[in-house]
């Protein structure tokens, strides 16, 4: 009896097994999973020369409802074929005048680009905004002090597609479960911007509430690099593996391009190299530094000058983030932490 059961048993398994195989051979094959995202040209809609209105909430984060307008020009240039960007805005209104830049660098192992802002008041980067498009839609976060409290902050790109890109910058002092918008942005393609064109920038501009410099005791550094302003020929030597007691060293040539923003108070460098080395150092996907012989670089240097002399600001700075006495750059990205809503809370988007 016990064999009769088993072999039923056995026969029944079988025949399932058999209508499973028939029903997979049936079905049709599961579809392909799109291709990841190339973002690399996903801030192309903002290369050129655009016109620029600019509503901005001047004490962020207070309960204040007093806004200020500003209007003026921006200017966006391409880096590396698109994968980097220098986007600089100088605008004016009844609060002042702005003078600021945007240097944007796309990650292409991340799929994700850091954008870097920086102003005149101070002249030093912020910590980047970390993010990607989604949907035709940007969002870039980051954490920072503000009032001495740790605040996320987001930015939020819409609109690439239309002509008249739109911009928020919105803080969040609860972790993402409210939002504050504070900054907000419109602009209008008037045309293209070559590199070489004039830069943004009035010489000597006075900062608003700012007599400049004491006459003495404190040497004006405002224009120490303009001896690199130019096109030039470039040689590198570079030792291949520092701090390891190798001497083998590359050597590399190629053209460096210095121009000048903000009247000399910032620069930007583009360098691309080529070259070869005695024998093919180690390569690691990680590093830009350790290149194999015959290898090309391309390289960008960013110099900023301060243009105060107190450690802290007196003043908030262009970008809405009010003076901190410390700087925590620590960066949340978007693909280890889910992007808060876009609820604004108490503080509703103001409407353009």
């Amino acid at each position: 009896m016990r064999k009769v059961f088993t072999l039923q048993l056995l026969l029944l398994l079988g025949m399932s097994t058999l209508l499973c195989v028939r029903a997979l051979a049936q079905s049709p094959p599961a579809p392909l999973l799109p291709p990841l995202h190339d973002g690399s040209h996903d801030f192309d809609p903002l290369l050129g020369n655009f016109t620029f209105h600019l509503r901005r909430m001047l004490h962020p984060l207070t309960s204040s409802p007093e806004w200020t307008e500003l209007t003026g020009t921006v200017a966006c240039y391409k880096v590396w074929d698109g994968r980097g960007q220098l986007d600089t805005v100088e605008v004016d209104g009844a609060s002042g005048h702005v003078e600021g830049l945007t240097l944007r660098l796309y990650d292409p192992a991340s799929r994700q680009w850091r954008l870097y802002w920086a102003n005149n008041r101070i002249g030093r980067l912020d910590p980047p905004q970390i993010g990607a498009f989604q949907e035709g839609r940007g969002d870039f976060y980051t954490t920072d002090t503000i009032n001495d409290k740790t605040t996320l902050i987001r930015y939020d790109w819409s609109r690439m597609a239309s002509g008249t890109p739109h911009f928020e910058q919105a803080f969040s002092p609860d972790g993402g479960r409210t939002w504050e918008v504070n900054w907000i942005t419109d602009q209008t393609r008037t045309g293209d911007a070559p590199w070489g064109q004039p830069q943004p920038g009035r010489p000597s501009t006075p900062l608003p509430g700012s007599a400049g410099f004491p006459a003495t005791g404190i040497r004006d550094a405002q224009h120490d690099f303009d001896f690199e302003l130019g096109a030039w020929k470039i040689h590198i030597r570079r030792l291949v593996h520092p701090l390891t007691g190798s001497k083998e060293w590359t050597e590399m040539d190629g053209t460096s391009v210095t121009n000048k923003i903000w009247d000399g108070r910032a620069s930007t460098i583009l360098r691309p190299i080529s070259g070869t080395s005695t024998s093919p150092p180690a390569t690691t996907a990680s590093s830009v530094s350790r290149l194999s012989a015959g290898s090309a670089m391309a390289g960008a240097s960013f110099t900023t000058r301060s243009s105060t002399v107190a450690a802290t600001s007196s003043s908030a700075s262009p970008s809405g983030r009010s003076p901190r006495s410390k700087s925590t750059p620590n960066r949340l990205s978007p693909r280890t932490v889910a992007p808060p809503g876009r609820s604004t809370g108490s503080t509703p988007s103001p409407a353009l």
